[in-house]
């Protein structure tokens, strides 16, 4: 990076050089706070037209300095993240330090907040709801991709005070969470504020316990991906999506759910679904001829138990479907013989 920006400083040749170099770095991570405010520092000041960064990708924010990581009375020396909370057993950091790393991430956020088009939020990586917030409303006015972890909250919803803003552009959003529940209120702000999505995709939760997507019972809380669905097709008051395309979720869905979204007439080109026991084959069959000009990718888990697993009179016609993939299918596939365009099974 010095190199760069001394080699930008000897002349009107050289600096056209270092464009080219500039300009092949399609995406930028951030291991450590250093980096970040190296990166800052010596591109503020550089063009946007010299170079196209647009994809951006934070990891746990860590610093290696020794004044901010060492104990303040054992003299341990540990790795700090960013936002890492006291605790009176193993957590600590260095007065000051959170609020150091927020305000790093304000400066870069306001000074190339608006070229950045893809955003990957690590699931290491924690930054207050409100900052978040603030980030989306005031900067990010170009941003199409959103990749991020949801944690807990007592906020019952992404609005302050509830005034609502857009992002427009924004046509992808990636979600993890490991909460079971999160308030239904809060999905939808994030799916308002995104009118023109197409694409609702659930990362895997990386933890050290195996991530469950089964139905959570205990006290009647349902866990994260069951809310998002529900905020998305079932809720009395879901937000308008016109443009979703794409729901990779890997949730089993009930009958009953199946036929919601049916009802909802998402101009679906991609599933990754799950197949509860209780699931009709003639309800499955609607949801997928609901899709005959639209389905490109079709991608179903079965219950083991379910009647649609092995039910043989599915009279599907996917007239563009090009991959289809089905998990503890027992059923008849004469059914392929209506999808001309079916290229991988």
């Amino acid at each position: 990076m010095d190199d760069l920006v001394r080699c930008r400083q000897v002349c009107g040749n050289w600096k056209s050089e270092t464009r080219g170099v500039l300009q092949k770095l399609k995406k930028i991570k951030f291991k450590s706070i250093e980096q970040l405010k190296s990166y800052i520092e010596n591109l503020k000041d550089i063009p946007a037209e010299d170079f196209i960064h647009a994809m951006y990708h934070f990891g746990p924010l860590t610093t290696m300095r020794c004044d901010t990581e060492t104990h303040p009375t054992t003299g341990e020396f540990r790795r700090i993240r960013m936002g890492e909370m006291m605790d009176s057993t193993s957590r600590y950091y260095a007065p000051g330090y959170k609020e150091l790393s927020l305000e790093t991430l304000r400066t870069f956020f306001s000074t190339f907040g608006n070229r950045i088009k893809i955003l990957e939020l690590d699931s290491d990586f924690e930054i207050p709801l409100s900052d978040l917030r603030l980030f989306l409303s005031r900067e990010l006015d170009n941003l199409e991709s959103l990749s991020m972890t949801l944690r807990y909250t007592r906020s019952n919803g992404f609005f302050a005070a509830g005034v609502q803003f857009y992002k427009p552009k924004l046509t992808t959003l990636s979600l993890r969470s490991d909460v079971e529940m999160l308030p239904i209120s809060l999905l939808r702000d994030f799916f308002i504020m995104a009118p023109n999505l197409k694409k609702i995709t659930c990362l895997p939760l990386f933890t050290s316990k195996k991530y469950s997507t089964k139905l959570a019972t205990n006290r009647g809380r349902v866990d994260f991906l069951r809310v998002l669905f529900h905020t998305i097709v079932m809720a009395s008051n879901p937000p308008p999506l016109p443009n979703l395309c794409n729901l990779d979720i890997n949730l089993q869905l009930t009958d009953s759910e199946l036929q919601g979204l049916t009802q909802k007439s998402f101009p679906l080109k991609s599933i990754t679904l799950g197949i509860c026991s209780d699931v009709n084959g003639a309800t499955l069959a609607a949801l997928l001829n609901a899709g005959m000009n639209l389905l490109v990718r079709v991608a179903l888990n079965f219950h083991p138990r379910s009647q649609a697993a092995s039910y043989n009179r599915y009279n599907i016609h996917l007239l563009r479907l090009s991959y289809l993939s089905l998990c503890n299918f027992k059923g008849s596939v004469t059914f392929v013989k209506n999808c001309p365009g079916e290229q991988k099974l």
